[in-house]
């Protein structure tokens, strides 16, 4: 069955969060969902929806790829004012971009495992997109991760 995705513009977005940086993509893979566990645990969600301007509703997980190939995982909302009396946020500026937009069904993180290879070694190859180097993120809707239900979007940036 092929993989459904739909094409979205998505404008310039300010967003606040947390960043860890990594050594590679692996060690990045490897620790997502002990990040994402801490920064749940530490109540860190809970602040930075409190921020939200909800651009884009829920949280993002982006990934962004350095020049020396490292990476960086962002977890964060969009926000319209970067001058937040918090200063244990970062801040991340999302550059306008055209994206296709995949839904991955099911429990986090596995739905998105399982989807992502079929992504990049079918939807992109066979659909023709052009991919650029820009942040690709996760966009976590409100809802329960863990439902057999849940839709997690992945947003790859590609060219116009």
């Amino acid at each position: 069955m092929a993989i459904q995705y739909k094409l979205e513009q998505l404008n310039h977005v300010r967003l606040i969060g947390v960043l860890r940086k990594y050594e590679s993509g692996d060690e990045m893979q490897k620790d997502i969902p002990s990040f994402w566990q801490k920064v749940n645990n530490d109540g860190v969600v809970d602040d930075l929806i409190e921020l939200s301007n909800q651009t884009l509703s829920g949280l993002l997980g982006v990934i962004l790829q350095k020049e020396d190939n490292h990476f960086e995982y962002f977890i964060g909302v969009p926000c319209d004012n970067s001058n937040n009396n918090d200063s244990h946020f970062n801040t991340l500026e999302l550059s306008a971009h055209k994206y296709v937009v995949i839904d991955a069904k099911g429990k986090v993180p596995e739905a998105i495992k399982s989807i992502t290879p079929k992504i990049y070694q079918e939807l992109l190859p066979q659909a023709k997109f052009k991919t650029i180097r820009a942040p690709m993120f996760e966009h976590y809707l409100p809802g329960n991760t863990q439902s057999s239900d849940y839709i997690t979007e992945i947003w790859i940036p590609i060219e116009d």
